[in-house]
């Protein structure tokens, strides 16, 4: 059985077609969330990008990935500020993805992760100058 069966099934519409569309918006929106983890989330804009309202769009998304657009949106920010604390600074990090402040990230970091971000960026440091 292939991914895009599975994620049909998952879908509560009788007709394949609606299936078949709802599951082609969610992923658009999903290929927009991934392609603006540097702003600012939108859910207007991302209706919009998707053509469905904003409730529609959210209970399309979440019926596909069993998340909302916004948590995913969050959680694929922090995934990737992971991977940039190798090489930038807290402060660096927080402006690249657009957030407001160091201290809107850091909170949102460590709700997500359980640690702040800079304990990840100092571990990162260590591990360079062990190197």
């Amino acid at each position: 059985m292939s991914l895009e069966n599975t994620q049909l099934d998952c879908i509560k519409r009788s007709r394949l077609s609606t299936k078949k569309e709802i599951l082609n918006r969610a992923e658009m929106a999903r290929a927009y969330l991934d392609g603006s983890l540097h702003s600012k989330f939108d859910l207007e804009k991302l209706a919009e990008a998707v053509a469905l309202s904003k409730f529609h769009l959210i209970r399309c998304f979440k019926e596909v990935y069993k998340i909302t657009p916004q948590k995913y949106f969050i959680c694929e920010k922090i995934k990737l500020s992971k991977s940039l604390l190798r090489d930038k600074s807290v402060s660096e990090v927080s402006q690249v993805l657009g957030y407001r402040d160091i201290h809107s990230f850091s909170r949102q970091f460590k709700a997500i992760t359980g640690i702040p971000p800079s304990m990840l960026y100092a571990n990162e440091l260590v591990v360079k100058m062990t190197s």
